[in-house]
């Protein structure tokens, strides 16, 4: 990444994750790998934190490190910053593990867990945002250009919502609300939105359900974004439990 090589850069990156980066660069229409090797900021240098652990499951593993992590801001940020746990997460292609991303989780002075650690007790790690997941994603279909760069909006309360749109996006949320840029955005004329819709069975039962879906999109970034389509389930009616629709966009 720091010598903007992307064939290195390819060489130890899960396929799957590559397409996932070069579609969300994309469908921003900004240009891949340029906006890639725009990110301002370095890798933390592994040498300075402890190794706690490595998992394996089927085709896919982590590593969790713990310390102070340096993302490139200098040497007295790093040493005023928390310790914090670092996960990497890879997968297997064929006799070589590509790395595919990684995350953060800050400790936040625990002195539990930090007794724990010393103690040599590793229970804590079994929690799932320490755990590989056992599974690789398939590598999604590639995206081109879009006319417009979109952004989903979904607030699913007391439903669990799948929303696709084309053939290339596809968004979860489950009792809560979130929004999401569009992978492939949209293309003039028009555009195929499908939402399948089913009832939470863990979520509050005295909390009204609500279910709604917004898209909206813009020709370019600097442009202010207009409301393309929308859903709203009638108040305290089940919602619909398969919605197909049509977007048609100028």
């Amino acid at each position: 990444m720091q010598q903007q090589d992307l064939a290195a850069w390819k060489a130890i990156t899960a396929t799957y994750r590559q397409r996932e980066i070069s579609n969300r660069i994309v469908s921003q229409k900004q240009a891949f790998p340029t906006a890639m090797f725009a990110v301002p900021v370095s890798a933390p240098q592994l040498a300075a934190l402890n190794l706690v652990n490595i998992y394996v499951k089927k085709s896919t593993a982590t590593t969790v490190y713990f310390g102070k992590l340096d993302f490139g801001t200098g040497p007295a940020a790093a040493a005023s910053a928390p310790d914090s746990f670092l996960v990497l997460r890879f997968a297997g292609e064929g006799d070589q593990w590509k790395f595919d991303n990684l995350r953060v989780i800050k400790f936040g002075g625990d002195s539990d867990l930090l007794l724990k650690m010393r103690q040599g007790d590793l229970s804590f790690l079994d929690n799932p945002e320490f755990q590989p997941s056992g599974e690789v994603p398939p590598i999604a279909a590639e995206v081109g250009t879009p006319d417009y760069l979109a952004e989903l909006w979904v607030s699913a309360i007391g439903y669990k919502a799948t929303v696709d749109i084309n053939e290339h996006h596809h968004s979860e949320v489950v009792n809560n609300t979130g929004r999401d840029l569009v992978i492939g955005g949209l293309h003039r004329g028009d555009n195929k939105i499908t939402i399948h819709v089913e009832a939470d069975p863990t979520a509050d039962p005295s909390v009204p359900k609500h279910l709604e879906v917004g898209i909206y999109a813009a020709a370019r970034d600097d442009q202010p974004a207009e409301r393309v389509y929308h859903y709203r389930a009638e108040p305290n009616v089940l919602a619909s439990p398969f919605i197909r629709e049509t977007i048609r966009v100028k």
